[in-house]
């Protein structure tokens, strides 16, 4: 594909893999640090918060620098300041370690607002105006290094000290390093809306709304199977090795499913895909308190990750066509909303976990996702007043 000779889209992805199998062990190194610093689900799900959180926050700010100093300074950045406070965080005992967890995130929000830009710009010039496919295709760069971290991370945590996972830190790094020296020849292009000169573009308020709860409930189911499926399978006796697996499962299900949505919006239409996607995700999250194990646990988990990855991509988009702004503060504000408001879900429903058990918080996940089915069926998409489709220039800008 002539995406995957983009070298932009190429650093962004590579950076997006190692990024996000570092935050694919946030799960099971809480799960794994509750015992010894005595956190509670309410604790846990604190702490899950606060990562998502800070990371969620960072990301405007440094979308807005993005869009001002180069997309790709950002992008090389945010992965050597993941790297570099990852590492500490596995490194230092105590509840110090979270501190320094926390502050990976920030690094975390800063490639995550860059490389969805980069990789969006280089889907509408590489891929013929598919950035839905291109946004996909950086998304389960991201969603594979989800699959692989708690694969890696649980086979570590069963065998020595969490220390060891600095080796996982180390290659972030490294490709951190890669990153900033690295010479890319070609600049990536940049949308211009095209309408009135001086007139500022009319905005759907509803529509906006709609997409917000969307969002918002697709972010809080997927990070409710994150968070506490790990401590679930925990409880009911399964080692660190075995419930990072089934967590890996979800996120290679959430890669399948976003590559395949990313296609099939394009070609259909994004709201019929997240509209679909969600409301089928329902079941396979309802069945998935359901059972303690056997070969159907492992059938509904990648199921359910199957499900809520097809609509990610395509909400992501949505969004960064509608905000104003640089693309990269844009990608910023939306994905910032989309992880805080999950961030805050988790925190919910680690209160309701600790008075009724985890298992009812997977029917609750199964609720909220049917309800984001049924919001999506409002986000058919309408060219804004005095907003004409945009054209494809290009721009040096992200140099």
């Amino acid at each position: 594909m002539p995406l995957f000779r983009d070298k932009n889209f190429l650093a962004a992805a590579i950076g997006h893999l190692l990024v996000d199998s570092l935050n694919g062990t946030r799960a099971i190194i809480l799960t794994f640090l509750s015992i010894p610093l005595g956190l509670s689900n309410t604790m846990l799900g604190l702490y899950s918060t606060l990562y998502v959180f800070a990371g969620a926050l960072a990301q405007p700010v440094f979308g807005f620098l993005a869009d001002r100093v180069g997309l790709r300074r950002v992008v090389a950045g945010g992965i050597l300041w993941m790297a570099v406070f990852y590492g500490l965080g596995v490194a230092i005992p105590g509840r110090a370690a979270l501190l320094f967890l926390v502050l990976a995130s920030m690094g975390s929000g800063a490639f995550h607002a860059a490389g969805a830009a980069q990789s969006t710009l280089a889907g509408r010039h590489s891929l013929a105006g598919h950035e839905t496919l291109s946004a996909s295709l950086f998304f389960v760069f991201g969603q594979t290094g989800y699959f692989i971290g708690p694969i890696i991370g649980g086979i570590i945590l069963n065998r020595w000290e969490p220390v060891s996972l600095s080796s996982m830190a180390l290659l972030a790094l490294v490709a951190g390093v890669w990153a900033s020296v690295y010479h890319y020849p070609a600049a990536p292009v940049e949308a211009k809306p095209v309408g009135a000169r001086g007139a500022a573009p009319a905005f759907p308020w509803f529509f906006i709304l709609l997409l917000a709860l969307t969002g918002g409930f697709q972010s809080w189911a997927q990070q409710n199977v994150n968070t506490f499926l790990p401590k679930y399978l925990s409880d009911l006796g399964q080692a660190p090795a075995q419930y990072g697996v089934l967590s890996a499962l979800f996120m290679a299900g959430s890669a399948l499913g976003n590559l395949a949505g990313g296609g099939l919006a394009d070609r259909y239409g994004r709201w019929k895909v997240i509209a679909v996607a969600l409301s089928c995700g329902a079941l396979p999250l309802f069945l998935m308190g359901q059972m303690e194990r056997g070969v159907g646990l492992y059938i509904i988990i990648l199921m359910a990750g199957m499900c809520s990855g097809a609509a990610y991509s395509a909400v992501v988009v949505l969004s960064q066509r509608l905000m104003p702004g640089g693309i990269a503060l844009a990608s910023g504000l939306a994905l910032a909303f989309i992880f805080s408001s999950g961030s805050v879900g988790t925190l919910v429903s680690g209160n309701i976990a600790d008075k009724v058990g985890l298992a009812p918080i997977f029917s609750l996940s199964a609720a909220i996702s049917l309800a984001g089915g049924l919001f999506a069926l409002g986000l058919r998409e309408k060219k804004p007043a005095g907003h004409r489709v945009a054209e494809i220039e290009p721009t040096t800008a992200q140099d």
